[in-house]
């Protein structure tokens, strides 16, 4: 408490001036479907996640590789996020985080974008595909390999 940089010398209309909370580190991602009772092996040790949180903003980066995927039904969804979404100010940012990624194999499903959001109070990214925007789930029980950066908010 009362340690890190102080911003107050140059003082906005924010809460506070005080810069007391960064961390790195790493956490261990999974793909799954909504609909659960999936079965999913991953390949080329390829289940990989790091962040960085700066104050309440959160930036990931996902390196996921499936070998088989099988048994999920409903959408494609990232789990397990280091930290819980949290709305900023009472503004509801339902979709923040949304980003385009890199995507292969079938996985992609034919569709040039692929993107995704986290729900309010969420620890996992519910992805789309789509030709222009995401209009449909992205497909499960497929092999491929995902690579994720995105950035969100959290309370603290």
């Amino acid at each position: 408490s009362g340690k890190g940089i102080d911003f107050s010398a140059t003082s906005g209309t924010g809460t506070s001036e005080l810069f007391d909370d960064y961390e790195y580190g790493s956490f261990t991602p999974s793909i799954a479907s909504s609909g659960g009772s999936d079965t999913v092996a991953y390949s080329n040790n390829a289940r990989n996640g790091f962040y960085i949180k700066q104050g309440r903003l959160v930036t990931i980066f996902i390196d996921l590789s499936t070998s088989s995927w099988s048994g999920g039904s409903g959408g494609q969804i990232i789990q397990n996020l280091p930290f819980t979404k949290n709305e900023l100010s009472g503004v509801n940012y339902y979709y923040e985080g949304v980003a385009e990624w890199n995507v292969t194999n079938n996985m992609r499903n034919s569709k040039p974008t692929y993107a995704g959001y986290i729900s309010n109070g969420g620890t996992q990214i519910n992805m789309y595909v789509g030709d222009a925007e995401a209009t449909s789930t992205a497909p499960i029980n497929v092999a491929g390999r995902v690579a994720i950066t995105l950035s969100y908010t959290t309370s603290s």
